[in-house]
């Protein structure tokens, strides 16, 4: 009785080399698109986390806070672009920065590679007492950095309640511009 030889021909593993290379070319890519569609979506999710604690700290502290971006953590920068990070501050004077003497209530760095962008209009965030916020809805652009991914949106009204949108409220072409 013959042996029968253990392992597996070169042709055996080139086909099978081939079969796997040809899935996973096929597989990859949408890994990767619904990796960054989670990730849009747990930014999105944290950043409305953030504005019920905002909304929650105005009401129970009986004063107004303010939420803005910021990229020192320490202090509101200007403009539209919150994915470097932002501050929520007790805003005691109204003023929407922070000054000497108001506490820092939370403080977020940049954690992620998601661009994160707000109403031009809307560049700070202001809750007062009674959990409302003045100005106009404001709308956040959530976009991945290869713009692969539908972006995704967070609306805030001014009575301070946060909606999630798969489209952008004003129709915008190309809401992840900078």
């Amino acid at each position: 009785m013959t042996k029968k030889p253990l392992g597996l021909t070169l042709i055996e593993l080139t086909i099978t080399l081939s079969i796997l290379s040809i899935s996973l070319s096929i597989g990859l890519p949408s890994s990767w698109q619904w990796l960054q569609k989670q990730q849009l979506e747990n930014e999105r999710s944290r950043l409305k986390r953030v504005f019920s604690l905002a909304r929650s700290e105005a009401i129970t502290r009986g004063t107004s806070v303010t939420l803005c971006p910021s990229n020192n953590e320490t202090s509101c920068t200007k403009g539209f672009i919150w994915h470097n990070g932002w501050i929520l501050f007790q805003d005691s004077n109204n003023s929407r920065q922070r000054e000497k003497g108001e506490p820092i209530l939370r403080a977020d760095g940049n954690t992620t590679h998601i661009r994160i962008l707000s109403s031009v209009r809307r560049q700070r965030i202001r809750f007062y007492p009674l959990g409302n916020s003045s100005g106009s809805n404001a709308t956040f652009s959530f976009c991945s950095p290869s713009n692969q991914v539908q972006p995704k949106y967070l609306v805030m009204s001014n009575q301070g309640r946060t909606r999630y949108t798969n489209t952008h409220p004003n129709k915008r072409k190309k809401p992840c511009s900078v």
